[in-house]
């Protein structure tokens, strides 16, 4: 008798994203009775689902009742003190208002509220995540990042606490007699544009590296004159006042390989083999690339798909007639016999 193939359980991951398309469903417009039955359905196929969608809920509440009490209203001693709460159904979810949806939405692509105007968004080790602001902005995040968002009626104003980011940002049409600038704040640099599309990195102990993919933006180091960067730029920023700023133009090739990451992959281009081994620590930090001495000087090019060390290492060592060998969780580069 043939067996039929096995479908494979759903990750948390995809129920994140299903459960961002239903909340985004749901805030441009009510459900009709069709769609509210299949939501109804995702709902019961997984109680997963529903445990998201209660974290949304819980979300939902503590943000408004934190705008509602007040900027001293401390939401988790609110949580914490014992009330009678009724149980969540899936009729009750489907009844949410579509702002509320829509903050909640929020949780799933790595939110945490804590104030009005006001977030920070996370995204872990291995993971990359793209999430949309309030004034229709987006920004992806690459692995091991964080962002603080704080709007204002003045300014639209992010700081990159770690990581990468690309910021594709909208023009502002919020209402303001004067359009708002979106102002992104990293260390002691702050970048300021309008409509454009640019790319972050921050990593402790490198210079921070602005890449301008289309428009232009304000640059400003400390107290340093402002200047302009352009589409196809590329800023190499010294937290060091001393170190001189350093500017170049990428090529096409070059921007493409830059934001790689937003497919999953790390792109090289004549790329020391210790520095590209280097960059699989930041998607997994379970697993460590280490090359042998002698072979630091070696040059990579190519793609490799981020969380995949392995595959990397043995493209390497067939490239070079090199050994692949493991240590617990170490993989060597290591010379031949």
């Amino acid at each position: 008798m043939k067996q039929r193939p096995m479908t494979p359980r759903e990750t948390s991951a995809e129920i994140e994203e299903a459960a961002s398309l239903w909340v985004a469903r749901i805030d441009r417009a009510p459900l009709c009775e069709e769609d509210a039955a299949a939501l109804d359905s995702w709902l019961a196929g997984d109680i997963r689902r529903l445990g998201a969608m209660a974290r949304m809920q819980a979300t939902m509440i503590r943000t408004q009742a934190a705008c509602a009490l007040g900027p001293g209203f401390d939401p988790q001693v609110f949580l914490d003190t014992p009330s009678p709460r009724p149980a969540i159904s899936r009729r009750r979810i489907l009844g949410f208002g579509a702002s509320a949806l829509a903050t909640a939405g929020a949780a799933a692509a790595g939110l945490v509220l804590w104030a009005p105007g006001q977030a920070s968004y996370t995204s872990p080790i291995g993971e990359m995540k793209r999430i949309r602001l309030s004034d229709g902005s987006f920004v992806s995040l690459n692995t091991a990042s964080v962002i603080k968002v704080s709007f204002t009626d003045r300014v639209r104003q992010v700081t990159l606490v770690a990581g990468e980011a690309l910021f594709e940002v909208a023009r502002d049409v919020a209402g303001q007699s004067v359009l708002r600038p979106f102002v992104v704040v990293v260390g002691k640099t702050t970048l300021e544009a309008l409509d454009t599309a640019f790319s972050v990195r921050r990593q402790m102990g490198a210079a921070v590296r602005v890449m301008v993919k289309r428009g232009r933006l304000e640059m400003r180091r400390g107290d340093a004159a402002a200047m302009m960067l352009n589409a196809g730029m590329l800023a190499q920023v010294d937290e060091d006042p001393a170190v001189p700023l350093r500017v170049d133009s990428v090529d096409q090739v070059d921007m493409e390989s830059g934001l790689s990451w937003l497919q999953g992959n790390l792109s090289f281009r004549s790329v020391r083999l210790d520095a590209a081994a280097q960059e699989f620590a930041r998607y997994d930090a379970d697993t460590l690339i280490a090359v042998d001495p002698s072979l630091r000087e070696h040059r990579i090019t190519g793609a490799f798909a981020a969380r995949d060390p392995q595959g990397f290492a043995q493209a390497v060592a067939i490239s070079y007639g090199l050994r692949v060998e493991h240590e617990g969780n170490t993989i060597r580069l290591v010379p031949p016999r």
